[in-house]
């Protein structure tokens, strides 16, 4: 045998380069102990439903098949953990009734983890009380650098001491979704205090009862911050900002997620210059009237989502300084949840053609209001002449059919793949005879044809005629795939 057939590395190396061919890595578990030895490293580096052949390029190990093993041979199953550094769970799909992958948290408590650095527990049927605490904090292991917890209950000050004596080297934390916690807002603020090494924190839904103006404080001391989901900020504890010095207090800041009034967030853009994706929630907040003229000071900003809430209000003329000012916006959604839509000033055809002039980057666009006709059909065809990248749209406005097929032109919009439309459902003419199918199919083939790879449409409103051409051109989109 060629003696570099003893070295792990060109085990390795012979290995992976054929791992995706079936039952590969499964033979080599029986050459010798070098080849069983490389071949079990990487087929349990991932563990779970969600770490799936797909991603790993082989086949992969599921949570039951780890505590099937440890069932049978406790010892042998610490050998394969020694192994993973990937460990995620969810559900078993479809095919295995979607059952809870979080039921075998009790076969995993005699096994150590050495080597994982990600541990992700998501959403699935049983998760909140499967997910408590006591189970998931198990998984906080010594090279620990992603912890995730999507879906869980009863979280305490514990839980949060134990993760940060456990996972020193931890460098991002999601809580979302946990319910019945008792940790504390000193048990959060000493948390945070220990964790100036994250780079990615969200706990906007799952530590917001232990909030307070001194964990937001002890956040802001973190340099290397690049992602922030975090709860709700009140204008005075933006405003301590001013005395905490020249430095911007989150300078690497790219991805913030919050709820903040409409002057917090026009205050926060001197201190995060280079956010480029930003979400605003106001539901729980005062109506907002001018959210778009404080995001437009984030100039490099790519994504904007805009969560109104009950009252508020946008102008035409911010929305068309949100443009000018932030020429690489790629993503904007403004009121795309029922409920969230906010009443428009200004919002017309004309402001709409000097936006899109203004947005050559758009790919996404959702910009529903409360009212759907303070847009005609003018404004998809100024997105369509002018924002040649846009390949999703939901937008509110009314226009008949025959305003839409007399005014397109095939290909239009050559990158679009869905379209969505909100009409006025008060203001409709039945401009189809019921049961002239013909014309309907007509009408929806000149229209379907605006978008040659449109595979998703779908109106909100509406009457009948509507409803047929929906389902017409949702046909037309189904054959396409």
């Amino acid at each position: 045998m060629d003696r570099a057939l003893l070295l792990p590395e060109i085990i390795t190396i012979i290995l992976r380069a054929e791992a995706s061919s079936p039952a590969y890595l499964h033979t080599c578990l029986f050459i010798n102990k070098l080849f069983s030895l490389e071949a079990s490293r990487i087929l349990w580096e991932g563990c779970g439903t969600d770490y799936n052949s797909w991603q790993a390029g082989h086949v992969t190990p599921t949570i039951k098949h780890l505590a099937d093993v440890v069932t049978q041979d406790a010892q042998r199953a610490q050998f394969y953990a020694n192994f993973i550094r990937i460990l995620r769970f969810r559900d078993e799909g479809e095919e295995n009734e979607f059952i809870d992958e979080a039921r075998f948290h009790k076969e995993l408590t005699c096994l150590q983890f050495p080597h994982m650095e990600e541990v992700s527990l998501y959403e699935s049927g049983n998760a909140t009380s499967m997910n408590t605490g006591d189970a998931a904090i198990h998984y906080a292991q010594p090279n620990v650098k992603f912890f995730t917890l999507r879906q869980g209950s009863k979280l305490s000050d514990s839980f949060l001491d134990t993760l940060s004596n456990s996972c020193p080297k931890l460098r991002s934390l999601t809580l979302r979704e946990c319910t019945e916690n008792s940790v504390s807002e000193e048990g959060l603020v000493r948390f945070l205090d220990k964790s100036s090494f994250l780079d990615a924190l969200d706990i906007r839904t799952g530590l917001d009862e232990a909030w307070s103006y001194k964990a937001f404080d002890a956040i802001t001391k973190y340099r290397d911050m690049n992602f922030l989901r975090i709860p709700d900020i009140k204008d005075d504890w933006v405003d301590s900002l001013r005395h905490a010095g020249p430095i911007p207090a989150f300078p690497n800041l790219t991805h913030f997620y919050t709820g903040v009034s409409d002057e917090g967030l026009e205050c926060l853009a001197r201190y995060a210059p280079n956010l480029k994706t930003l979400a605003v929630y106001l539901q729980n907040l005062s109506p907002s009237y001018r959210i778009l003229a404080s995001a437009s000071h984030f100039t490099l900003l790519k994504d904007l989502t805009v969560h109104f809430g009950p009252q508020s209000s946008a102008s035409g003329k911010d929305l068309l300084l949100l443009a000018q000012k932030c020429p690489n916006l790629a993503e904007l959604s403004i009121g795309e949840y029922e409920g969230s839509r906010p009443s428009g000033s200004g919002i017309n055809d004309s402001i709409m053609e000097s936006m899109a002039k203004n947005l050559p980057n758009i790919t996404q666009l959702n910009l529903i209001f409360d009212r759907p006709d303070l847009l005609t059909w003018q404004s998809i065809t100024s997105l369509a002449r002018h924002c040649k990248k846009l390949e999703m749209l939901k937008l509110s406005c009314n226009f008949t059919w025959e305003e839409a097929i007399t005014g397109t032109q095939e290909g239009m919009f050559p990158t679009l793949w869905a379209l969505e439309v909100i009409l006025d459902e008060n203001n409709r003419k039945e401009e189809i005879a019921e049961g002239n199918q013909e014309r309907v199919n007509t009408y929806a083939t000149r229209f379907a044809s605006i978008a040659p790879k449109m595979t998703s449409f779908t109106i909100e409103g509406g009457n009948e005629t509507d409803e047929a051409m929906e389902t017409a051109i949702y046909d037309i989109c189904m054959e396409r795939y």
